[in-house]
């Protein structure tokens, strides 16, 4: 997420993340873009690690214990036996079975005027982070009205092709625009048509940058191999 220190203007605007899982993205937005940090993780079993880290980084955050969607309600989540040792792929979907866990769900538009009371009235949300293992449109779709004032920056997981054609569908008649994707899964970077060409420069420049740190490492591993060799 170093892409998103260099692009994000946040000018002590609001971090949101949606899927904070055990806080890593949470306390780096935190410790180097903005100190109003906002996260979501309505997994039980990972809350208290995730209370842990922050505190623990000195990340001064605010934790939710709920899921973000498009309509409140509650759903069960049940950490399936190949998840065990991937908590962040943990889905919320309806299930009885045992060890589920009943968790409430919100939308983020409706939480705005409690986040802004404790952050102040003019706070606006500079970043929102959605990485919900498939949840992604519905957590935007609950966030629109914020997402139409406040113009964050947007970091979206995308499990498939198709889940990045729904983000786009939404995201695009409001004037979003996608830049670069990261990750082995990819997560793009939408942000608002007016600030497109510059996040694209910023982007071309960062990957180039990636680019030759890479293989500049190669050459200098090439060298000292062949230096031991000889």
């Amino acid at each position: 997420m170093r892409y998103a220190r260099l692009v994000v203007n946040a000018r002590g605007g609001i971090a949101i993340d949606a899927g904070a899982n055990i806080g890593n993205h949470s306390v780096f937005f935190g410790t180097f873009i903005t100190p109003h940090v906002i996260c979501f993780e309505p997994n039980p079993k990972v809350l208290p690690i995730l209370r842990r880290n922050l505190v623990a980084n000195g990340v001064d955050a605010l934790p939710y214990p709920v899921g973000l969607a498009d309509a409140e309600g509650v759903a069960a989540m049940a950490l399936e036996e190949h998840h065990r040792d991937n908590v962040g792929a943990t889905r919320l979907a309806p299930s009885d079975g045992e060890g589920a866990a009943s968790v409430p769900l919100k939308r983020l538009d409706d939480l705005m005027p409690e986040i802004r009371a404790r952050l102040g009235a003019g706070a606006r949300v500079a970043l929102l982070k959605v990485d919900v293992e498939g949840m992604e449109e519905a957590v935007l779709r609950g966030a629109g009205e914020m997402i139409a004032t406040d113009r964050p920056d947007i970091f979206a997981e995308t499990q498939e092709p198709a889940d990045l054609a729904r983000l786009l569908a939404f995201l695009g008649p409001r004037g979003y625009r996608k830049v670069a994707s990261f990750a082995a899964t990819p997560t793009w970077h939408f942000v608002p048509a007016e600030r497109f060409y510059r996040a694209l420069a910023i982007s071309r420049a960062f990957w180039l940058a990636w680019t030759a740190r890479r293989v500049w490492r190669r050459l200098v591993g090439v060298r000292g191999a062949s230096r031991g060799a000889g």
